[in-house]
């Protein structure tokens, strides 16, 4: 209300190290959040009096929320996956589809949400506002300042992943066939670039990164081009979220970037001829 509808929610079941301080169940995670995303939302478009929910997971009387939502029937709905599975149900429910990390693997991830959406939306194609990817992000005004930054950014995945190995999967967290993937050493941590080439994002160089599309890095032009390449490859991406601030990078070198972004390679993606909206993820 305070924004006059400029709210987009995000939806999403957590990281696994999360669990254990939570002391929550990871079993059954996928079930408790569809119907916590259902309750929500019946909540947000319900308009004939106070409903009861009555779930598997949580008992709630008299729902009625007020003041009503600003956006009708609700404001839009983000989710993160790395499967194909998910992205398939995302696309039945019209959700936005965001991916991290996917590298060359969004192409699949994107297709399959593409399948889901046809088959509860009368075939109809999703448009590029759906898609969503987030890449780390270093830019200047040439190509060895932006290595330099690159290099501070890249830290951020060289850490943060550090996680004690029975946090990282703890018993149905994941699903039988991303335990499958796991198995096949299909980690989180692995990505590929254009050629098919494994990328280990934490050990990866700042080239590694480049080409596998985990991290935009370069001038201005390169980072268009960047861009321009990735957005062909995944048949149409509207949303684009940077990571400009991360890793050991300081304050003034993130003001920066984000000025070179906003001044010199946004009025730019006008140019792509699938839309393109830029936005920022501390």
């Amino acid at each position: 209300m305070i924004s006059r509808g400029r709210l987009d929610m995000g939806f999403v079941k957590g990281v696994p190290y999360e669990f254990a301080a939570s002391n929550a169940n990871p079993v059954g995670v996928m079930d408790r959040f569809w119907e916590a995303h259902d309750f929500i939302l019946k909540a947000m478009t319900t308009h004939d009096g106070p409903f009861n929910w009555e779930g598997e997971f949580f008992h709630y009387r008299q729902v009625n929320i007020w003041p009503r939502p600003y956006q009708q029937p609700h404001p839009p709905v983000w989710s993160t996956t790395a499967s194909k599975t998910n992205a398939r149900v995302l696309g039945e429910r019209g959700a936005v589809i965001a991916v991290l990390g996917s590298g060359y693997n969004t192409r699949a991830l994107y297709d399959a949400y593409r399948a889901g959406y046809a088959s509860t939306h009368n075939g109809a194609v999703p448009g590029a506002d759906r898609f969503a990817y987030l890449a780390l992000f270093a830019i200047a005004h040439n190509e060895q300042e932006a290595r330099r930054r690159g290099e501070l950014v890249a830290d951020y995945l060289r850490t943060g992943s550090r996680v004690y190995p029975p946090f990282k999967n703890p018993p149905g967290y994941l699903s039988v066939d991303d335990n499958v993937r796991l198995m096949r050493g299909q980690t989180p941590e692995r990505s590929f670039t254009k050629d098919g080439r494994i990328i280990d994002m934490r050990t990866g160089s700042v080239q590694d990164l480049i080409d596998s599309v985990l991290m935009l890095c370069g001038t201005p032009d390169q980072i268009y081009k960047q861009i321009a390449d990735f957005v062909e490859y995944t048949g149409g991406l509207g949303n684009l979220l940077i990571m400009a601030q991360a890793g050991h990078l300081n304050h003034a070198d993130t003001v920066d970037q984000l000025t070179l972004m906003a001044k010199e390679v946004m009025p730019r993606l006008q140019e792509l001829k699938q839309p393109m909206m830029a936005q920022t993820a501390a």
